[in-house]
């Protein structure tokens, strides 16, 4: 079908006269001078954001997996600045795909939208990433493993542990209704 199309605007020109050695090619001429227009980069609205606090009364599962399990009751608290600041920054029928990255030991929150640069600007104005009080995460193996049996000759002392920094990444959907 392309060959054919080609063939046929080919075919279309018509002949033409061959060029002599002093002739050269006439360029087309444009039938109206071109602009070009100038490249701005559109401005991004600005939400502001309102107090909502039905929007807030949200409590957040248990997150975890295999080998995480934060109680519902510590999510909704890390959570409740984002919420607060997603609440504020949406209307009613909106829609918002969030990440919230949480530092549990600091009672750091932050929080990124995605799809939506008005609302996500709003967001980094509005949240205040603090929570509190911070929590820890922890292990049920406490002082076990290799290290700890007196079996091992020439154990040494150890040493006392270094401040741990985790960070929990926890994306959601929030349905403003």
């Amino acid at each position: 079908m392309r060959s054919l199309l080609l063939t046929l605007a080919v075919a279309s020109c018509g002949p033409r006269a061959p060029l002599t050695p002093g002739d050269t090619p006439a360029a087309p001429t444009p039938s109206a001078p071109s602009i070009i227009a100038e490249q701005t980069t559109p401005a991004v609205p600005v939400v502001a954001p309102i107090e909502d606090p039905e929007c807030e009364k949200v409590t957040f599962p248990s997150a975890g997996a295999s080998v995480l399990i934060i109680p519902g009751a510590t999510m909704t608290r890390a959570l409740k600045p984002v919420l607060h600041a997603a609440c504020s920054c949406t209307r009613s029928g909106e829609q918002l795909r969030l990440t919230a990255l949480i530092t549990p030991e600091a009672g750091v929150v932050s929080a990124i939208a995605h799809d939506n640069d008005p609302a996500n600007a709003c967001i980094q104005h509005a949240l205040v990433g603090r929570f509190a009080p911070p929590f820890g995460l922890g292990s049920d193996c406490i002082d076990c493993g290799p290290k700890r049996f007196p079996v091992f000759h020439e154990r040494r002392p150890a040493s006392p542990p270094e401040p741990v920094h985790s960070k929990i990444t926890y994306p959601f959907t929030l349905v403003h209704r």
